[in-house]
């Protein structure tokens, strides 16, 4: 008799060439409210005695590679492909990316790769569109020339990877779920986030913004644009997610919402980061500015409501980056959490955020909703306030020097100095007679 339980295991199963796509978000056990195209998962008989239907399933949701390739589990829960970029010119998309795999025999593996128009949740696939196939050895930084007739830029790239096993019946063994998806890039735009290279190559420390040894234009997660005002640029980085994605810069003034109490000197930031679903995503943005970081506040935008929300927890300081002066800006957001601005756990963070600066232009005070107008109520009833208090002392200082025990209250002073001075006074003005010269 089987012991329980017993793990039901997929062994050297090939999935080659296939059209896998729009897949919903299930929300059944088996599943674990996963779209992803291939889900490598483990199943588990715990019925006694065994009756090898799986009623257990755990795992499910995108493997993580292992280094070398050693673990176990269904497939051999082998690695997926690492792509880290992908460009199409003219009718050709290279690909750069790395494999670290095992398990065939030859030491050869099938890399497949797909286009795909949206990505699952989990930013991994799926198979929308075959591409092209190649066949290699593991390695890093290998290359794949894809041949198209079409122009892919901005869809998602995926692939997967099957070894080559000449001792099984059809030539193949495992094939690995869908690698983490990279967008395509452009002639013009060649990390794909939505700013021409020719803008990134015009930000400082010669189009590498963030000083961090790599131009800006060839790295998914940092983006380089000139701020709404046309004299200053943002560099824009992220660790956590992916890639960057429509990176644009949003003039204040064209939005359908007023901020009051703040203005936008820059303008804002709007951006989409390709996670994977629930990811967290820690922001880190450089305005090259020499005005420094006194009076500034992190607020963002929030599109379905048409109103703004100051970031809590954002860190703003003054920083030199290569010799130039920048306000340093950085916070963390989570897919579907309070700064995503699309409110949905989808594998998506969209959050426009910018610098704002206090203005008392505006109508209401700042994060109040209090008018401006309101301010001389209170002001005046406070003055009221510490000059009757004032009063009330300097009229009893007299009577305690000559009686400490006299019982003289404020109460007792507004209604006999106090009230009596003021209904007089307001007489006065009424009733004053004006002088002709007669």
């Amino acid at each position: 008799m089987p012991t329980i339980p017993l793990e039901l295991s997929a062994q050297r199963l090939s999935i080659l060439g296939n059209t896998i796509f729009d897949i919903e978000i299930f929300s059944l056990n088996v599943f674990g409210n996963s779209n992803l195209g291939i889900d490598i998962a483990r199943q588990i008989d715990t019925n006694d005695p065994a009756d090898f239907l799986p009623d257990v399933f755990e795992q499910y949701g995108p493997d993580e590679n292992d280094a070398g390739d050693g673990d176990s589990g269904a497939n051999g829960k082998i690695n997926t492909p690492a792509i880290n970029a992908a460009q199409q010119i003219s009718n050709q998309i290279t690909v750069n990316y790395d494999l670290d795999v095992a398990g065939s025999p030859s030491n050869s593996y099938r890399v497949e790769f797909y286009a795909n128009e949206a990505s699952t949740i989990f930013g991994a696939g799926p198979g929308q569109e075959f591409l092209s196939a190649t066949t290699v050895s593991p390695g890093t930084n290998l290359t794949a020339n894809l041949i198209v007739s079409g122009d892919y830029s901005n869809k998602a790239l995926s692939a997967t990877v099957t070894a080559i096993d000449g001792t099984s019946s059809t030539g193949f063994g495992a094939t690995s779920e869908f690698a983490q998806n990279v967008e395509i890039g452009s002639a013009t735009d060649t990390d794909a986030d939505g700013v021409l290279d020719s803008v990134e190559d015009g930000a400082p420390n010669n189009g590498d913004g963030n000083e961090d040894g790599t131009a800006d234009k060839a790295q998914p997660t940092v983006s380089s644009f000139a701020a709404a005002n046309g004299n200053h640029y943002i560099t824009f980085s992220v660790t956590g997610c992916r890639e960057n994605s429509n990176v644009a810069v949003l003039e204040f003034a064209a939005l359908n919402a007023r901020d009051n109490g703040y203005d936008y000197p820059f303008g804002l930031t709007d951006f989409t980061l390709n996670c994977s679903r629930g990811d967290t995503a820690s922001i880190t943005m450089y305005t090259f500015s020499d005005k420094g970081v006194n009076g500034f506040k992190a607020r963002k935008f929030r599109s379905a409501t048409n109103s703004f929300s100051t970031i809590d927890g954002a860190t703003l300081v003054e920083e030199e980056v290569g010799g130039e002066k920048a306000i340093k800006l950085a916070y963390s957001i989570t897919d579907g959490g309070p700064f995503d601005d699309d409110g949905q756990e989808n594998g998506l963070i969209v959050d426009p955020v910018g610098l704002a600066n206090p203005t008392l232009t505006a109508t209401l005070l700042p994060d109040t909703g209090v008018p401006y107008w309101f301010l001389p109520v209170p002001l005046a009833l406070l003055f009221t306030a510490f000059y009757v208090i004032y009063d009330w002392q300097r009229h009893r200082k007299p009577l305690i020097e000559q009686d400490p025990h006299v019982h003289y209250t404020i109460w007792h002073h507004l209604r006999v100095v106090t009230i009596p001075v003021f209904k007089y006074r307001i007489s006065f003005v009424v009733s004053k007679p004006t002088n002709n010269g007669g």
